[in-house]
């Protein structure tokens, strides 16, 4: 089973009326238990950085990530067995036989999740800084994905940052994680080009200006007048 640092919550599609303010609420009440989980998971992976520093093993076993556990008192699926993650980035507790034949995060593996983890903080506490900027539908969305999972989540999270005006944040996952940069821009201009907001447009291209090459800069362009014109 995989620990879900953002849970999933019912949607309804574009066409569909927002989601009820008792679910909004909801959602708004889950941003200080996320962030909590968000700040015990860095201290998990520190911790596991300073075993490694301590022990100059290479890997982490498990009975080093058990201890770390204990210690940091960090949630996870089951309450036995030590906690990994895979390679798209969820965390996940293998079962009591797999624990005992393999080992379990190389330190460049560790720094990887705490930097995925140190992201995801920003990100939670943005979307709760300007919580009440956000549409219910976006809101709805970001709810349910995370940079812990598929690429494709990760560039979501990253399109939505964009839409927002976070474009430091936004352009640095992008970057991170190696998206497609002109992809993720494209999607994210033409969603606010289909909302008619041509000043938030305008600020993404002054922004994305200068960092791409000719041929991104001309894709992104393009389908912006492309659904202009529709």
């Amino acid at each position: 089973m995989f620990l879900q640092i953002v849970s999933p919550t019912p949607t309804s599609s574009p066409g569909q009326s927002p989601p009820p303010p008792q679910s909004i609420a909801s959602i708004e009440g889950e941003y200080p238990t996320r962030l909590k989980l968000l700040e015990s998971a860095k201290v998990y992976f520190m911790e596991a950085l300073e075993t490694l520093s301590k022990t100059g093993k290479d890997l982490l076993n498990s009975n080093n990530l058990n201890s770390l556990n204990n210690s940091s008192n960090l949630p996870h699926s089951h309450s036995s067995g030590s906690l990994s993650a895979d390679s798209s980035g969820e965390f996940s507790t293998p079962s009591p036989s797999a624990t005992k034949t393999s080992s379990v995060l190389t330190e460049g593996e560790i720094n990887k999740y705490l930097h995925t983890v140190q992201l995801q903080i920003e990100v939670t506490k943005y979307l709760a800084a300007h919580f009440k900027a956000i549409s219910g539908y976006q809101l709805i969305q970001l709810h349910k994905i995370s940079l812990f999972s598929t690429p494709k989540q990760k560039g979501e999270v990253a399109e939505f940052l964009l839409i927002l005006g976070n474009f430091d944040l936004g352009f640095r996952i992008v970057q991170d994680f190696r998206l497609p940069h002109s992809l993720v821009t494209i999607q994210a201009a033409t969603t606010l080009c289909r909302k008619k907001q041509s000043s938030k447009v305008d600020e993404l291209l002054k922004n994305i200006k200068g960092t791409v090459g000719d041929d991104d800069w001309d894709s992104v362009v393009l389908a912006c007048i492309s659904v202009l014109a529709q």
